[in-house]
Formats: structure tokens, sequence, C-alpha cells
């Protein structure tokens, strides 16, 4: 049977039996270390509390601005799929994209990396931090520095899923430094920048008061 054939080919099991069969196989033990978060409680992207204080309440757990995308974008978009640009791109990214990702790191005083080899594009900031904490983290490590601040329910979730062991640090409006501490094993700091602290505020009872 050629390879077309056999993709095509019916499956032989009744789908019952394929259910059946899913949901005897165990799940891996690391996923019973990941916990929901507040968006996944309230799908509209929001705290409940929020709205139910504020029907007009602007909502910030998503990240996704609510402005219609820019024209230039689209017309970009629009183009693509006219010049048929639409198979497999890049899987690291667009190599013009990561060339000027570079510069702009670089341009607002960060490191000069090499978008041959250390710029990589995701497809929003959560596929890029679980991959980053995948790739350095294993369970047996001694976990890595992070300030209060930038410990986001995303970014738990990621280092939780890695078996990564986060010793969150203090960090407040006007600390200048943040006491490492290293521990052995230890593997790194992690910070967000910009820290999107907004959406996950530490007492919600005193944002949202009554």
């Amino acid at each position: 049977m050629r390879f077309r054939e056999a993709y095509n080919a019916p499956c032989d099991l009744p789908t019952d039996r394929l259910l059946q069969t899913a949901s005897l196989m165990p799940l891996a033990r690391r996923l019973e270390r990941l916990k929901p978060t507040a968006r996944q409680h309230d799908p509209s992207g929001g705290p409940a509390v929020a709205g139910r204080r504020s029907p007009t309440g602007v909502k910030f757990m998503r990240g996704a601005p609510d402005l219609p995308t820019p024209e230039h974008i689209v017309t970009a978009a629009q183009q693509a799929l006219s010049d048929g640009r639409t198979g497999y791109p890049d899987n690291r990214g667009e190599p013009t994209l990561r060339e000027a990702v570079a510069r702009s790191i670089n341009r607002n005083g960060g490191p000069e990396y090499s978008p041959d080899n250390e710029i990589l594009v995701t497809s929003g900031a959560t596929l890029g931090i679980h991959a980053a904490l995948g790739a350095v983290l294993d369970p047996d490590d001694g976990g890595y520095l992070c300030p209060n601040r930038s410990m986001t329910p995303t970014s738990r979730s990621s280092s939780n899923s890695a078996g990564g062991r986060p010793r969150v640090s203090p960090a407040t409006r006007g600390q200048r430094s943040v006491h490492m501490g290293p521990r052995p094993g230890q593997r790194g700091l992690f910070a967000t920048n910009p820290c999107d602290v907004d959406q996950f505020p530490l007492e919600p009872h005193r944002h949202c008061p009554g």
C-alpha cells in the first residue's frame, strides 16, 4: 500500500473503542503540578469579580489590545496570501523578522544576539516561556531565582511542567537590587521585561473594594 493510500485508509477500530483506549492511557505525572489559572476560571478573559463591579472594566489578563489590527499589517497579510505564501514558514521565525528582533534588542540596550541561532519567534509569550524553561530545566535541578512580580500564572505553569522549582525573591517598587544567593544547581534568574503584573493583582480585594 502506498503512503497516500495508507494515510487515507479508514481505521478498523470502532470510535467507541478508540475513545475507551484513549481514556485508559495514563497521563504524565508532571501534569499533576499544573493548576487552573484565573483566566481558565473565567473564559471571557478577565476576573469575574471585575465584571461584577463594573461591566465596562478594562481587562488586562490576555495581553490582547482592544484596538483594530493596523492597516499595514492587514495589507501585508493579504499580500502574502495573494503571493501564495501559505505553506509552512521557517519554524524559527521569518529570517527578516529575527534580524529585526535582534537589532531591536541591541538598540534598546540589550546584548547582541545572532538571528541565525539565538532568536526564536513564537506565537505569543506563553509558548516562548514554555520553550525556554523546558530547554534548560530538569526535575533534579536546584531551581532558579524569580522576583515575585515576574512569576505570573503563565510562567508558573510552564515552570511546573518542566519540573522547575522557582525560588521567589521579594521585589518592590524602588528596589535597586535583588539578592541572588546562589545555591547548588541553580539554573539562573527569571525576569519578565516588561513586567505585566497589572493582570494579576497580588491582593484582588484591595483593587476591587466592596
